[in-house]
């Protein structure tokens, strides 16, 4: 019995252990997620020096993922990686060797603009990925058409409210003149 025991952690041992291909960057897409295995076996295909054995840059790539998600550094989702996520991280990891992997932008702010009656400011964080930039574009094309449309019914509004507005502070500044005089008994 105590022999089948060993053999079984053994076995398990040996398949967790087993190498595991580094998948194609070519199909990876920016919004897909990855296990933290295939994530470790491609990072360390493009990290691993000539002289190492293929598990010593598994080993420290591994780490190197589990350490940075325990300290925050890199987002898990239910323990899978965005590939956009791990290309930001790996890109500012190991400089020029993840160049055509998809990687998300920081949440940097790169423009601020700000409408003169509201007062309000608000700022668009751009993403590094070009179709995601293009889809911004149209989205905010189509918002400042909408906010132009609701901006001339406001201005019709005033119009037609400007009248009545204008008879209001007259009635006004006459009641205040009359709330002066002396009233009679």
């Amino acid at each position: 019995m105590g022999t089948q025991r060993t053999r079984k952690t053994v076995g398990k041992r040996a398949r967790r252990m087993a190498r595991r291909p580094a998948p194609n960057v070519a199909e990876f897409n920016g919004d897909r997620y990855i296990t933290k295995a295939d994530a470790v076996a491609f990072l360390a295909s493009r990290v691993k020096e000539n002289d190492e054995e293929e598990r010593d840059p598994r080993d420290r790539c591994r780490k190197l993922i589990a350490d940075h998600i325990r300290r925050g550094l890199l987002a898990t989702n239910a323990g899978r990686l965005q590939v956009a996520e791990l290309g930001r991280w790996a890109r500012e990891r190991w400089p020029g060797r993840f160049d055509d992997m998809p990687a998300r932008g920081v949440g940097r702010i790169g423009s601020a603009r700000g409408y003169g009656r509201s007062g309000e400011v608000y700022g668009i964080g751009l993403s590094a990925n070009l179709a995601d930039c293009h889809q911004e574009i149209i989205r905010l094309v189509e918002r400042e058409r909408e906010l132009k449309a609701r901006v001339r019914e406001l201005e019709t509004t005033i119009a037609q409210l400007s009248p009545d507005a204008q008879r209001y502070r007259e009635n006004k500044v006459k009641n205040q003149e009359n709330a002066r005089k002396p009233r009679r008994r």
